[in-house]
């Protein structure tokens, strides 16, 4: 990161530093961390900046894996109720149980708003009260705020692509990809049977997609990414929740391609062997307009571990995806 990016979110961290002093009596304290919505994924947002308690390395763990140089869905977090609803109470933390979390909305210049967000850990300990918290809020809010100005005033177009950040850790797609195995063999000898059951294959699964839910957001020449969006009255963080999602809807549609894969691929000389792959992710639509993540190349990856494979129809179901689907 460059100045003055890095120059005032070094600020930011800084000013958090008494506020996280100010409770550092609380046994189940963790510290401050400070949001940003984002303005271009307007369901997200940035991780700021954080200032840990003087708790021991293990505490943070769960800071350090899903929250630090990442950004946060707003659609299956506490936070995002926080943004929603710009009011501050005591909640109980939707991503990780063990969490109690309070949150303080801060609106900023040119439409941006922020929340700064405290932890408790309730096995350790009791959360301090409300009253408690706010006194040491307002004890250290100016001086935040002011820090946050300085970084709403920048009007980054998101503030997630200016700091380099990942995706969240909470999925909102399945995703099912499938492609021709040996197809540059296929289209070196006899390019029309290829070209004829790729037209054919892919107009035949289309309305399949639609029919459980799915999306094709481009063709790849030889094969497709299939992307099946989370609705959002279901808990993304809840596995039951998504083994119920999938069973209604992954699964099947996974068998409907097989069959139909199968009913099709020894009409043609070579016969056409699919390979298909399927993960759990989060997919996002960059500022060019592409829906991408990096799930898709993880399932990328897993399809060519199986590349040798000699069946007609192979799938490769990425560890993401693993224990949600009866396949």
């Amino acid at each position: 990161m460059k100045p003055p990016i890095a120059t005032t979110l070094a600020l930011i961290e800084l000013s958090l530093r008494p506020l996280a002093e100010a409770l550092s009596h609380i046994k189940a304290y963790n510290g401050p961390v400070v949001f940003m919505r984002d303005q271009h994924y307007s369901d997200r947002a940035a991780v700021i900046a954080s200032y840990p308690a003087r708790v021991n390395a293990k505490r943070l763990q769960f800071v350090h894996h899903n929250i630090e140089g990442r950004s946060v869905d707003l659609l299956a977090t506490t936070l995002g109720e926080t943004f929603t609803t710009k009011q501050s109470a005591l909640r109980p933390s939707r991503v990780n149980r063990q969490h109690i979390v309070w949150g303080a909305y801060v609106p900023l210049p040119g439409g941006h708003e922020a929340v700064v967000q405290l932890a408790f850990d309730k096995t350790i300990g009791a959360a301090p009260s409300v009253a408690t918290i706010e006194t040491a809020w307002a004890g250290c809010q100016d001086e935040i705020t002011e820090a946050l100005q300085g970084l709403a005033v920048l009007d980054m177009p998101s503030i997630i692509d200016a700091c380099r950040l990942d995706v969240p850790m909470t999925p909102n797609a399945f995703i099912i990809k499938w492609d021709i195995m040996d197809s540059s063999h296929a289209a070196r000898i006899k390019y029309g049977e290829l070209r004829h059951f790729i037209t054919t294959f892919e107009s035949t699964i289309q309305p399949l997609v639609t029919r459980y839910g799915g999306h094709i957001p481009s063709l790849r020449g030889d094969g497709q990414n299939i992307i099946i969006w989370l609705p959002s009255d279901i808990d993304r963080n809840s596995p039951r929740e998504l083994k119920a999602f999938a069973r209604r809807f992954v699964t099947p549609l996974i068998e409907k391609i097989r069959v139909t894969h199968a009913t099709m691929a020894s009409d043609y000389n070579p016969i056409m062997r699919l390979r298909l792959g399927v993960g759990l992710g989060v997919i996002e639509v960059s500022q060019l307009g592409e829906e991408t993540g990096p799930i898709l190349w993880d399932i990328s990856t897993k399809m060519k571990m199986r590349a040798g494979a000699s069946e007609i129809f192979t799938l490769c179901v990425d560890d993401s995806a693993r224990d949600y689907l009866e396949v």
